[in-house]
């Protein structure tokens, strides 16, 4: 990059406009976030023993990619199949987003954090080799009646849904010749809609499984969710545990002479981790068995280098497995130190304009840009962004509000003290808006509340 790094966050200052949207939670995965607070969000955090300082990554390399902090972009499979944490942002993804696709937004019932929908919902799942399976989903109805799913355009079944039952667990089976391998289209199609916070919904979804139909001998498995937690094996780190047979994967793009870095470790027992980085080209396979203590490795890339990769860890044990600092390295590039601070910054929004369709992402593009390729050939070219919807009212919102920008010195002090992930967990905002308040910056507290806390 040539310029120094700033990242955008946004936070409701006096004088902004924020309108009342559906319920959304409040932070970037449900089972990552502290309880929702009942009092007052914005009070003193509390305090807190000094965190355990990361392992360094190797001399001459940098971090590329904190996964861990990317754990609601990973797919989990429970021990039984492909796992969906709904009402939280693990659902998106297999949604596209909200627009277009059903989806009202993410909510909170009878203590579960859900998606709600209306007449009909898409979801795109991923299916490795087809076989006959179940479509589990743990969903609350707001009216009595049936809902059925379509796989790629074809009928798969239907269950009754009843509005005295509460949260009721669902079942609908899939044929094997309805899937393929790869991604699967599955429409859900409720058959009663009732107002609901001022729109026509029908269920509330709070955690969907794909997964193998069982024998006749078998019992449905209770799922697991994906849980990131202090794990203390001789130092106390952030990370995510794995029960036995559980799978989490993560899709990358592989940087040039990129290293896999990550730490094991086991409550009990002596699991084996399976590490699998698989392109469509080539792949790497590695095995650990993790111990008490924290045991940090790395793995060479150079042989999946240049394309998308499936990063997958899977835990063959008998036992827990804990894994940490799971990140991506590369070489540490020269940095070019920039003259003088920018005093303006111009933002230039344009709507319905892929990335693809740019040279500068895509070199292969056939549409001419001139004067945006000389514009970027002059400045710094984020390639990882990651906009807020996939549609145009919420990713423009930004306009509507005040902006912070934040050096990457401020995000290296929130990982590396407070050990906070990006994007901040609600904690984070009482100290942002104390130091806002010093340099007297008026904040319109009750905007914060709806946009963090509703």
């Amino acid at each position: 990059m040539k310029s120094r790094l700033a990242l955008v966050l946004t936070v409701c200052l006096f004088g902004a406009t924020c309108d009342e949207g559906p319920p959304r939670h409040p932070s970037s995965h449900a089972k990552l976030a502290d309880p929702v607070p009942t009092a007052e969000p914005l009070a003193e955090p509390t305090a807190r023993a000094a965190p355990t300082p990361l392992a360094k990554p190797s001399a001459g390399t940098t971090v590329h990619q904190d996964l861990l902090a990317l754990v609601h972009l990973a797919d989990f499979y429970d021990p039984g199949g492909l796992f969906i944490d709904f009402g939280t942002a693990a659902r998106p993804k297999y949604t596209m987003g909200d627009w277009n696709s059903g989806w009202l937004g993410e909510g909170r019932e009878g203590g579960a954090t859900v998606s709600t929908f209306g007449k009909t919902a898409r979801l795109y799942l991923p299916v490795e080799a087809p076989q006959a399976m179940l479509l589990r989903f743990r969903a609350k109805a707001y009216a009595t009646g049936a809902v059925i799913a379509y796989v790629n355009g074809k009928t798969a079944g239907e269950a009754r849904v009843s509005e005295a039952a509460g949260f009721q667990e669902i079942v609908i089976p899939i044929r094997e010749e309805l899937l393929h391998p790869g991604e699967n289209a599955i429409l859900l199609r409720a058959t009663k809609t009732v107002p609901v916070r001022g729109k026509p919904r029908s269920i509330a979804i709070d955690w969907l499984l794909l997964e193998p139909r069982p024998g006749p001998d078998e019992q449905r498995s209770t799922p697991a969710s994906l849980v990131v937690e202090s794990i203390d094996a001789g130092a106390t780190r952030k990370a995510v545990v794995l029960s036995p047979g559980a799978a989490i994967d993560w899709f990358i793009e592989v940087p040039t002479d990129g290293l896999l870095a990550f730490g094991a470790a086991a409550p009990s027992g002596s699991p084996t981790v399976s590490i699998d980085v698989r392109t469509d080209a080539s792949h790497v396979i590695d095995r650990v068995t993790a111990t008490g203590s924290w045991s940090d490795r790395q793995l060479s890339l150079r042989s999946v280098t240049g394309g998308l990769a499936r990063v997958r860890f899977s835990n063959d044990g008998e036992s827990d497995v804990a894994l940490s600092e799971i990140r991506i390295l590369r070489p540490t590039r020269k940095v070019i130190a920039v003259k003088e601070p920018a005093r303006n910054v111009v933002v230039l929004l344009i709507d319905t304009l892929r990335a693809s369709k740019l040279q500068a992402y895509y070199p292969r593009s056939r549409v001419k840009t001139p004067a945006m390729d000389d514009f970027v050939s002059q400045s710094a070219l984020f390639e990882r962004a990651q906009a807020p919807e996939n549609w145009t009212k919420p990713s423009v919102a930004t306009q509507r509000i005040k902006l912070i920008l934040l050096d990457q010195a401020s995000l290296d002090w929130g990982f590396q003290m407070q050990r906070w992930p990006w994007p901040w967990p609600r904690e984070a905002y009482a100290a942002l808006i104390r130091f806002t308040q010093r340099g007297k910056a008026k904040v319109d507290r009750e905007c914060i509340k709806r946009e963090l806390f509703s």
